[in-house]
């Protein structure tokens, strides 16, 4: 079903204004396009009590200027009945108006709501991530900097002193990389 009713004012003649159908069917929410083809025009837009029950207009008066296109907005919102109404649109301070029956189809396919399931709202933890995380490497990271001291100080020091402070280094890396291993 369309969601756009269309407004002529001053079309084949000054002053007139008309539909561009006899009536209008929609499932929700829809736009009045007020098209005004001729000299500048005060509008205003009612709907009448059945409508106004489940509608709301965005802005019952405007003033268009020569030319001017305009798109009001007509909320919908939900009831438990289709509704059948009118919406009058007057210019020239109520010398022209016209009146269109508006049908709002509730048991159509299209206006039925979306069922959402309960348990959308629980909480659902997520699976654990496979992507990188520097927690993993952690131990791999530890022993890497402990060999690379231990070259170092092989290649600096004395081979006494170079060869003792490899084993603490290693020996703490190997600890350090055991314990962050549990952790992880």
């Amino acid at each position: 079903m369309p969601g756009t009713l269309t407004v002529h004012f001053n079309r084949g003649r000054n002053e007139s204004v008309a539909v561009d159908r006899d009536r209008f069917e929609v499932t929700g929410s829809f736009t009045l396009e007020l098209v005004n083809h001729g000299s500048p025009a005060h509008v205003h837009l009612r709907l009448d009590d059945a409508l106004s029950g489940v509608a709301r207009l965005d802005s019952a008066n405007e003033y268009l200027d020569e030319g001017e296109t305009l798109r009001v907005p007509v909320i919908v919102s939900a009831a438990a009945d289709d509704v059948r109404g009118e919406l009058e649109v007057v210019t020239q301070y109520g010398r022209e108006k016209v009146s269109v029956p508006v049908f709002v189809d509730y048991t159509s396919e299209e206006a039925k709501p979306v069922e959402i399931d309960e348990s959308l709202g629980e909480f659902q933890p997520s699976e654990p991530s496979r992507r990188f995380s520097l927690g993993r490497l952690a131990p791999a990271l530890v022993v890497a900097v402990g060999i690379l001291v231990t070259v170092l100080a092989i290649l600096v020091a004395d081979r006494t002193v170079a060869a003792m402070v490899a084993v603490v280094v290693l020996l703490g890396s190997v600890s350090a990389a055991v314990f962050l291993y549990r952790q992880v």
